[in-house]
C-alpha cells in the first residue's frame, strides 16, 4: 500500500508516515544486529548488484534475488580464499572482499567519469 502513495494508504486506513518510520527503524535494527554479529564486510553491497545487473539486465525481479545470491557466493569465495591463503588462521573476510571490491569500485568510477566526459551522463 505504501508504494501506491500516502493518499491510497490513508484511504485504506494505514497511517503511512508511522508505518514508514517503523519499517525504517526495524531495518536499521536488523542491520545493526547483523553487523554486530558479523563485523563490517565491505564492498559486497557494491559489487553484487552491479555485476548481476550487468549479466541479467535491469529487471529488479531478477536483480534483487540475484544480488543476494551473488553476494552470498562472493562471501563464500572470500572466506575460502582467506582460509586457503593462510591455513590455520582466520583472517577477516573484509580484507579479501576489499581486494576484489576496490578495483571494481575504481573501474566503476573510471567508467562513470569517462561517460560523463563523453556527454553520456
Amino acid at each position: 500500500l505504501l508504494q501506491l502513495g500516502p493518499e491510497v494508504a490513508q484511504s485504506a486506513g494505514v497511517d503511512a508516515p508511522r508505518v514508514r518510520l517503523r519499517v525504517l527503524l526495524l531495518a536499521s535494527l536488523v542491520t545493526a544486529v547483523a553487523v554486530a554479529f558479523t563485523g563490517i564486510i565491505g564492498f559486497v553491497g557494491l559489487v553484487s548488484p552491479h555485476l548481476v545487473r550487468r549479466l541479467f539486465g535491469n529487471d529488479y525481479r531478477i536483480v534483487l534475488p540475484g544480488a543476494a545470491a551473488f553476494g552470498a557466493l562472493f562471501l563464500v569465495v572470500a572466506s575460502d580464499a582467506s582460509y586457503l591463503a593462510f591455513p590455520g588462521s582466520l583472517l577477516p573476510i573484509g580484507i579479501f572482499t576489499a581486494f576484489a571490491g576496490v578495483p571494481f569500485f575504481l573501474y566503476l568510477l573510471y567508467r562513470q567519469r569517462r561517460r560523463s566526459t563523453m556527454g553520456f551522463a
